[in-house]
């Protein structure tokens, strides 16, 4: 709105220079019937300059509101997607950030998976071992062979390795 009085105080201040300038070289001309002049050409003439500066006032001013309007909006509309953008750039390092600390803890986990599976083989092992020496012991024993207990050790021995063998068929069949 600043910007449009300016301009038509500009104009204005042209207007009446000119109409200054021309009654100065009326003035210095010679005779002249100012009367006569004024009256026809020279009010007129300004009341018509001075009608249409009105006239594009009036009709300049809704204009030049609305595009004020338009302005601030968009520049609404600007800085909003601005920060937007400086949200975004904040959230996607934070991911990355996330995503990183993820990774690392996924690799640790792998690894103590792959631990837990070494141990758990050799535990395995160990228990089979532990079973073969005991299947030894026992079943050798003349005492427990003759009094019947090694062959019931046996059962149970042969018992616990069918589950064994198909607990071990589960698992292959879900991997």
């Amino acid at each position: 709105m600043k910007r449009s009085k300016t301009l038509m105080l500009l104009a204005l201040g042209v207007v009446v220079g000119v109409l200054a300038a021309a009654g100065v070289y009326f003035l210095t001309v010679g005779e002249v019937a100012w009367q006569e002049y004024v009256e026809e050409k020279l009010i007129p003439n300004v009341v018509f300059i001075a009608t249409t500066i009105g006239a594009l006032y009036v009709a300049s001013t809704p204009v030049l509101t609305k595009i004020k309007a338009a302005l601030e909006n968009f520049k609404k509309a600007t800085d909003g997607v601005c920060a937007t953008a400086e949200k975004d750039k904040a959230l996607t390092q934070e991911m990355r950030t996330i995503f990183s600390d993820n990774t690392v803890l996924y690799d640790g986990l792998c690894k103590m998976k792959e631990s837990l599976e070494e141990d758990r083989a050799e535990m395995r092992e160990g228990l089979n071992k532990i079973n073969t020496v005991v299947k030894i012991a026992f079943c050798n024993n003349r005492e427990l062979v003759e009094k019947g207990f090694a062959a019931e050790i046996a059962k149970v021995l042969a018992d616990k390795e069918a589950k064994k063998e198909v607990r071990e068929d589960e698992q292959s069949t879900e991997s």
